[in-house]
């Protein structure tokens, strides 16, 4: 998975750690139709081999025991952007010499804001993740509110 896996860890909700795995190139390809545990176990072996294979919680003032990054995974979703019938994997990013207005023209309103656009590639702060295209689409979900109910 080397040079292909993006790790991010994300913020975590009641203090669950999250880590968010992204498998791009070869290694997006290597995981098309493979098995949710399949995948799971590849990543938690590639994080283990580059970080160590287990977890020392003796700091923890509850526990005392090591466990390897295997056990510490409690959940594991697996999304197939790639087999998606819509998107077929296709994902916006920013190329050497954008602009940040590229941004705010990509999420312009058209025919007198009737028409919104929302995804990953209208968000400046985030653009080409999910994050961008949920927090976008919060953006555009006021917008709709704000056409369809006028104050």
């Amino acid at each position: 998975l080397g040079n292909f896996l993006f790790l991010d860890n994300l913020w975590a909700k009641d203090g669950i750690p999250c880590l968010e795995a992204v498998l791009i190139g070869d290694a997006g390809s290597w995981a098309t139709g493979k098995s949710d545990d399949v995948i799971r176990d590849a990543v938690l072996k590639f994080m283990e081999d580059a970080m160590g294979s287990s977890v020392d919680w003796s700091s923890s003032p509850s526990s005392s025991a090591s466990l390897s990054l295997s056990e510490c995974c409690v959940n594991c979703h697996v999304t197939r952007w790639e087999e998606d019938p819509f998107s077929k994997g296709a994902y916006s990013g920013f190329q050497l010499g954008t602009m940040d207005w590229h941004c705010a023209e990509l999420s312009r309103s058209e025919w007198d804001g009737h028409l919104i656009f929302a995804g990953e590639a209208t968000h400046q702060e985030y653009e080409g993740s999910v994050h961008a295209a949920l927090l976008s689409g919060v953006e555009a979900a006021k917008k709709i509110v704000s056409v369809a109910f006028p104050s």
